[in-house]
């Protein structure tokens, strides 16, 4: 179970949603894959958790710092 303050909110501001782009471009992501790691991205998120192995290679190419619970 995850405390709600080790989570972040981010609202989807334009930069979430071109990052989000650049995402599903580079690795063929889901659509909601790519959303969540460019809403890391446009958030600074100190950490990423991946839902799977595809997002946590992209997650990794676009510099993410990956934690697999």
């Amino acid at each position: 179970m995850v405390n709600t303050a080790d989570a972040l909110i981010c609202d989807t501001v334009p930069q979430a949603i071109q990052y989000a782009v650049s995402a599903h471009e580079a690795r063929a992501l889901h659509g909601m894959d790519a959303i969540h790691i460019g809403a890391a991205l446009a958030c600074a998120a100190e950490v990423f958790v991946p839902a799977d192995a595809l997002q946590c290679e992209a997650a990794k190419h676009f510099g993410l710092q990956v934690v697999i619970l």
